[in-house]
């Protein structure tokens, strides 16, 4: 069985059985009449082996990166995860505490906490940086695992991801080095020359740090 088969088969499932059990418990905190030591303990144990699932998925989805690269749906999957198992150390503490009905007011802030540490991380600039380390260096990649450079998916990255690459563009080997410098020609020439890029309202922080690492190039 491939990384890829072992990664994706039950995957969605168990993120899905995972959301499943937390909605079952959310049920159960407000329609259950009497919160008994066995409820409780039972209610935890639950989602104690939720948390074993997500674990499972995260292990999963990481076996598949390390052996195929990142892309940003699979930051976001992962990301996902970790807020899912956040999610349910939450509900364990109200759940002990009696007051479930925080709930809505946990996953608003960690929300808040996910979208914040989203921008932090930049996406594209991460997922760059990973992907050029392993072809940098290969024995980032698991045997069995592709290490080859997915161009194309740098190209349309967005211009987040551009310092990074122009900043590892010395390092990378001949026939990758071609490949990152045209795809940095034709992004250079697209910022340079087209209309929806001119106006003052396109301009961005990202965009701007992409034009100044341009520049750089000959």
């Amino acid at each position: 069985m491939t990384y890829s088969d072992y990664a994706r088969r039950g995957f969605f499932e168990l993120v899905a059985a995972a959301c499943l059990a937390g909605a079952v418990v959310v049920a159960l905190e407000t329609t259950v009449a009497r919160r008994t030591r066995p409820y409780l303990a039972a209610l935890l144990a639950l989602l104690a082996l939720t948390a074993v699932v997500l674990v499972s998925a995260a292990f999963r989805l990481r076996l598949y990166q390390d052996a195929y690269g990142w892309t940003e749906l699979r930051l976001y999957v992962l990301m996902t995860i970790g807020a899912l198992a956040v999610t349910l150390v939450v509900m364990a503490g109200l759940a002990v505490r009696g007051r479930m009905r925080w709930l809505g007011h946990g996953l608003a802030v960690i929300g808040v906490v996910a979208l914040v540490g989203l921008n932090v991380v930049a996406p594209a600039a991460f997922v760059a940086e990973r992907n050029l380390e392993r072809v940098i260096d290969p024995s980032l990649v698991p045997a069995d695992g592709h290490a080859g450079l997915d161009a194309w998916y740098l190209g349309v990255l967005p211009d987040d991801a551009v310092p990074v690459l122009v900043k590892a563009l010395p390092a990378l080997p001949e026939a990758e080095r071609m490949d990152v410098s045209r795809l940095l020609r034709d992004r250079r020439l697209e910022l340079a020359t087209d209309p929806a890029f001119a106006s003052p309202a396109a301009w961005n922080l990202g965009r701007e740090r992409a034009r100044e690492a341009l520049s750089t190039l000959p």
